[in-house]
């Protein structure tokens, strides 16, 4: 088994544990409602010298529900989301843009949901998040 197929499995390995059994397949949603307001928490762990987990955990501080969601930040080449079972993603590099799935697009104020990804490159930090256009607070960078 090659270098990369070990590294893919290991970051599947990872991000199955993100999702529960028998979680909806991935649906996106249409698209959500305005968000009042956000944070984000970030943060990534690196597995192999070019391969990374990163987590964005969306944060509702605002007053009304947020159903279905758009997450929009810059990944910088040659970073680029190899990977996901918390998102589709319509676009994998700068900008990246997730879209939720059918099982974590509701966001009742004062929740969060938490997208995972592999990402091959180096992790970085990423400070300009976006929800449904909105930019988000950064709680953790």
């Amino acid at each position: 088994m090659s270098e990369i197929f070990r590294v893919l499995a290991t970051a599947t390995a990872v991000l199955a544990l993100a999702v529960p059994a028998g979680a909806a397949a991935a649906t996106p949603s249409t698209a959500g409602d305005p968000v009042a307001a956000c944070a984000i928490d970030y943060g990534w762990v690196q597995v192999r010298p070019l391969v990374y987990i990163g987590s964005v955990a969306i944060h509702n501080t605002g007053t009304a529900v947020i159903n279905g969601w758009t997450l929009s930040f810059p990944l910088r080449e040659p970073q680029r989301v190899i990977s996901s079972r918390t998102a589709t993603f319509a676009s994998l590099s700068d900008p990246v843009i997730a879209h939720n799935i059918e099982s974590n697009g509701v966001v009742a104020p004062g929740s969060a949901v938490t997208v995972t990804f592999a990402a091959s490159g180096v992790g970085t930090a990423v400070t300009d998040f976006t929800v449904n256009g909105t930019a988000c607070t950064l709680t953790a960078p």
